[in-house]
C-alpha cells in the first residue's frame, strides 16, 4: 500500500493483487488522468442533491446546477468505456428518466437494463408514499458485444422452491432462474436492505451506503475476470470492497481526502458479505 501527494491529488493504492487504487478529487477532473485505460464496468452512485452533509462538496445545487453536473460525470465516463462495458447509475426517481435520455440520445448508449433497488425501512413522510427503491440503470455500447453473465448471479426459482414444479427440473438451470428486475425481493435472500445502524457493512462516516449484495450483483453479471471497473464516487468504498472481493483491479475517483482514507481503510479490511 502506498499513498502520495501532489499539488492536485493524493492518490491511495494497494498494490498486491488485485490491485486498487482511489484518486482524490473532483471525478470530472480524475476521469481524464485515467484516459489511456478502458473499463469493463463503470457503477456510479452520485450525490442525490437531497441536502446530505460532505466534507468538499455541496449537496443543495440547483436543479439547473444539478443537471448540468450529472451530464458531464456521466459523458467523462462514457469515455472511458470499453466496447463491450457497462456503465450502472444509482439514482434517484428525480433524475432517472433525465439521464437515460441523455445516456441514449446524447451519447450513444443503449439502456440494457432498468431495475430498481427495493429496500423496506425508507425514511418516514406524510407529504405522500414511503420512498423505498432507487434506480440501478444499465448502458451498454453495444447490446451484441457487452459482457453479460447471468449464470454468475442465478437465484432459486419460485416454481421450483416454493411449489415443486418438476418442469424446472428439465430446464436450462434446473431450480434456478435470473434474478427479476427489481432487486432485494425475498428470493434473493438476506442482506438486501439499507446499511443502517449496527449493520456490519456500516462506516460511519457514510450515512448513505448500497449494501454489497447489489453491487456484487451489478459487477458479476457484466466482467469478465480480466475486466477492469471503476467507480467515480468511491463514497463508503462498497464498490471497490466488492471489485476487489471478485478478483478485479479497480480504481475510484473521490472528492473528500477524509472520506477517501475511511473507504481505504474499508477496502483493505475487506467484504463483509462476499
Amino acid at each position: 500500500m502506498y499513498e502520495t501527494e501532489t499539488e492536485t491529488e493524493t492518490v491511495l493504492s494497494i498494490c498486491e493483487q488485485p490491485a486498487s487504487t482511489i484518486l482524490v478529487g473532483d471525478c470530472r477532473l480524475v476521469m481524464p488522468c485515467l484516459s489511456s485505460l478502458k473499463f469493463d464496468c463503470i457503477f456510479a452512485d452520485p450525490p442525490f442533491n437531497f441536502g446530505e452533509s460532505y466534507s468538499q462538496w455541496s449537496d443543495t445545487l440547483t436543479r439547473r446546477e444539478y443537471l448540468k453536473f450529472t451530464e458531464e460525470w456521466l459523458a467523462a465516463c462514457v469515455r472511458l468505456l470499453s466496447a463491450q462495458g457497462s456503465l450502472w447509475v444509482n439514482c434517484p426517481n428525480e433524475v432517472a428518466a433525465r439521464i437515460v435520455v441523455f445516456a441514449e440520445d446524447g451519447q450513444g448508449l443503449t439502456l440494457a437494463n432498468w431495475c430498481i433497488w427495493h429496500y423496506r425501512f425508507g425514511q418516514w413522510t406524510d407529504r405522500g408514499f414511503i420512498r423505498s427503491k432507487t434506480h440501478a440503470l444499465h448502458f451498454v455500447r453495444d447490446k451484441s458485444m457487452a459482457i453479460w453473465n447471468p449464470d454468475s448471479v442465478l437465484v432459486p426459482s419460485d416454481r421450483s422452491a416454493k411449489y415443486g414444479d418438476s418442469r424446472t427440473k428439465q430446464s436450462k438451470r434446473p431450480g434456478l432462474r435470473v434474478p427479476l428486475d427489481v432487486w432485494g425481493v425475498e428470493s434473493d435472500g438476506p442482506y438486501w436492505g439499507r446499511v443502517q445502524g449496527n449493520n456490519k457493512e456500516r462506516s460511519p462516516l457514510h450515512s448513505n451506503q448500497l449494501p454489497e449484495k447489489y453491487i456484487e450483483r451489478a459487477i458479476r453479471s457484466t466482467t469478465r475476470k480480466d475486466s477492469l471497473f471503476f467507480t467515480p464516487f468511491v463514497g463508503s468504498g462498497t464498490e471497490m470492497v466488492v471489485a476487489r472481493a471478485l478478483g478485479l483491479v479497480s480504481y475510484g475517483a473521490e472528492i473528500g481526502v477524509k472520506e477517501a482514507k475511511s473507504a481505504f481503510d474499508r477496502i483493505k479490511r475487506g467484504s463483509v458479505r462476499l
